[in-house]
């Protein structure tokens, strides 16, 4: 099957179909926690390092890793704080 983990050589393998509804789950509740708790993170303020921009909107992280949109005349590698 060219699973090269020592758990791919045991008997009784999980089928297929049921591997891709379980993960497809577990995708689905790691979407979940993570917008809950963005949603938790809003009206906070925070320090974002800039990175790029692109038409005059800068795209960094906060220290807790949210992707933040910020417009205006920044530099790359500025620290702004900024509300969410």
């Amino acid at each position: 099957k060219g699973e090269t983990v020592p758990a791919s050589a045991l008997e009784n393998q999980v089928e297929q179909g049921v591997k891709k509804a379980r993960e497809r789950a577990l995708i689905a509740e790691g979407e979940r926690v993570r917008e809950n708790w963005l949603a938790q993170q809003r009206g906070k303020k925070f320090q974002v390092l800039l990175e790029s921009v692109r038409e005059g909107v800068w795209t960094g992280w906060t220290e807790n890793y949210i992707s933040v949109e910020v417009a205006g005349d920044f530099a790359r590698g500025q620290v702004v704080e900024v509300e969410l």
